[in-house]
């Protein structure tokens, strides 16, 4: 793997982005939403400028991988000073080839090794479904944001409209994977056969209260658009204006994104 012959996409600000690999979409679903999608990120962006602290210097985010996203969202919102965390030593040694100050954390177990409200905030797309309980990750974020900071994570929604068919029908809900070898309870075409390691996912309801428990207020949420291929089978590209559609609520939507703040 090398960061030879990248492909530079613009932002609706003008600004580069920067260079996107092919890893950095096989890696992040909210990644392939964005770039397919300018739209909802200039939104999503407008969302997140109208919150936050007035000139904030630190960023971290939680679960950066190889960091594509994190610097995307670092440069649109102009935030100085970038920190990441992950687990995935490869993954890290990209993301700190492209400037992001890296840690290694275990976020299932491990405290963040910051002291407290040191962040403006804190970012985290598509992390909490690989773990077993997400109460770490969201106290720590809590504990290192400065008051007032905002607090972003997205992930995917166990009661989108699909997931409730699929129930219906006696299928297995998406991002609820049972075993860590094969796809198991899917009907096809729904997904290709790649395992994840999604454990599970929240409701948006779920995660709202989770949020609050932990001293956080909710500002917006917001639905993503992820049915597209190649995350999704091709043979399925037809129900993409249905999940358009579901898109514009986030309780109904394949993804949400909320955007919290810090009590």
């Amino acid at each position: 793997m090398t960061l030879t012959s990248p492909c530079f996409l613009r932002t609706l600000q003008g600004k580069i982005r920067p260079p996107i690999e092919q890893f950095d979409l096989e890696s992040s679903a909210t990644l392939k939403i964005f770039l397919n999608d300018n739209k909802a990120f200039d939104k999503f962006i407008s969302l997140v400028k109208s919150v936050l602290p007035h000139n904030p210097k630190r960023m971290l985010d939680i679960g950066c991988g190889y960091g594509a996203l994190t610097l995307m969202i670092k440069e649109a919102l102009g935030i100085p000073e970038c920190w990441g965390v992950d687990i995935d030593k490869e993954r890290m040694t990209v993301a700190k080839q492209r400037g992001i100050k890296l840690c290694e954390v275990d976020m299932e177990t491990q405290p963040l090794p910051f002291p407290n409200e040191y962040f403006d905030i804190i970012i985290s797309f598509g992390v909490i479904e690989h773990l077993k309980y997400f109460d770490n990750l969201i106290s720590e974020a809590h504990r290192t944001l400065r008051k007032e900071g905002v607090f972003i994570l997205s992930c995917p929604n166990l009661a989108s409209y699909i997931n409730r068919i699929l129930l219906l029908l006696g299928y297995q809900p998406i991002d609820c994977e049972i075993s860590n070898k094969t796809r198991t309870g899917l009907p096809n075409p729904i997904l290709l056969k790649e395992v994840y390691g999604h454990l599970h996912a929240p409701t948006l309801k779920a995660i709202k209260q989770l949020l609050k428990h932990y001293g956080f207020t909710i500002t917006k949420t917001l639905g993503l658009r992820a049915l597209a291929p190649p995350y999704y089978n091709q043979k399925i590209a037809l129900l993409t204006p249905i999940d358009k559609l579901f898109s514009k609520f986030p309780s109904l939507a394949l993804r949400f994104t909320i955007i919290a703040q810090r009590a």
